[in-house]
């Protein structure tokens, strides 16, 4: 097989083990989500119990309650779930070279970021090295980080939302979704950049191949498959850009709509790419779309139900504070 046939198609990509990987992601988001409602099942139960057993007791019976059964659990919330990841507060601003920079996660979410980060490059790495042919395994690898890339697009979208259903359900706060939001964003570009770079150095060992001059310009201008991929791929990667603290901080609201249209932007251009290449999981594209487009809606749906009525709307007086003006 020549290393031109490894430029396009599914030719050299593991379907199976891409399909083993999307069920290994999901497999550990939702034992995350079991054990977090087990913990908090617990810690209610544990609340209720305290609760009726200190209806009807006195001040020495009360004192039980008082102290650790075990110092198991107060040395995990001082060390590792509340802790901050280094001397500074994760709720709290760093900053370089008087730079906003951004939070830093707790050393509890820096873990679990840094379990769902490796365990994407464990995928990613895991290739079929046996194979002497080398664009071979540069085709799986492309692959395979696209693969990667759509179904954490699903995970993204979900943990972007106020209306996440995951909220209330795990009594977590939005801003522990957002970090892992921002997270899960940066690996999505980081893992598209990884399938283009992969696809690009078999195109071009091809060409070498062939004998004839790089066509990795000309295969994107006259494939719409292509093309929209790296369109795709672009409203991403400015998407990281913007994203930055620094960049968000300057003005939050044109960051915010300008955020929102490059999303639109590389999850239409993932799925006409996934669409026009008839890649097995441009189904998850359509489901992380109409996910979003869902989410939308209870947004503005519950806004007009709870400021707009038959007889009344809500009103509200803008006033400039004397020290804002500048």
């Amino acid at each position: 097989m020549t290393p031109g046939n490894f430029t396009h198609g599914l030719t050299g990509v593991n379907l199976q083990i891409d399909a083993a990987t999307t069920y290994a992601i999901w497999l550990s988001i939702v034992t995350a989500c079991l054990v977090m409602v087990i913990s908090r099942l617990i810690h209610g139960g544990i609340s209720k119990l305290r609760h009726l057993c200190n209806l009807k007791t006195d001040e020495v019976q009360q004192a039980y309650w008082a102290r650790n059964g075990s110092n198991i659990w107060p040395w995990l919330k001082k060390h590792l779930v509340y802790a901050p990841l280094t001397t500074k507060r994760h709720n709290r601003n760093f900053q370089v070279a008087r730079l906003n920079m951004g939070t830093l996660p707790s050393r509890f979410h820096t873990l679990l970021l840094t379990l769902y980060i490796l365990s994407n490059v464990a995928y990613c790495c895991f290739l079929n090295y046996k194979s002497c042919n080398k664009t071979a395994i540069l085709a799986e690898l492309r692959g395979r980080t696209g693969h990667l890339a759509f179904v954490n697009m699903m995970p993204l979208i979900i943990f972007a939302g106020r209306n996440n259903t995951l909220i209330p359900l795990l009594r977590v706060s939005f801003d522990t979704f957002n970090i892992f939001h921002r997270w899960i964003g940066r690996l999505v570009a980081v893992e598209a950049l990884a399938h283009t770079f992969a696809w690009m150095a078999v195109k071009d060992i091809a060409d070498k191949w062939s004998s004839r001059e790089s066509g990795v310009m000309s295969a994107l201008h006259d494939s719409p498959f292509l093309a929209w991929g790296l369109v795709s791929l672009f409203a991403m990667v400015v998407i990281c850009v913007q994203a930055s603290s620094a960049v968000r901080h300057l003005a939050y609201e044109t960051f915010l709509h300008l955020h929102q249209v490059l999303a639109i932007i590389a999850f239409l251009g993932a799925g006409i790419h996934g669409h026009k290449g008839s890649l097995p999981l441009t189904k998850y594209i359509y489901v992380t779309i109409g996910l979003w487009f869902l989410e939308r809606i209870i947004r503005w749906s519950q806004i007009i139900y709870r400021n707009f009525g038959l007889s009344s709307s809500t009103r509200v007086t803008v006033e400039a504070l004397p020290e804002a003006c500048r």
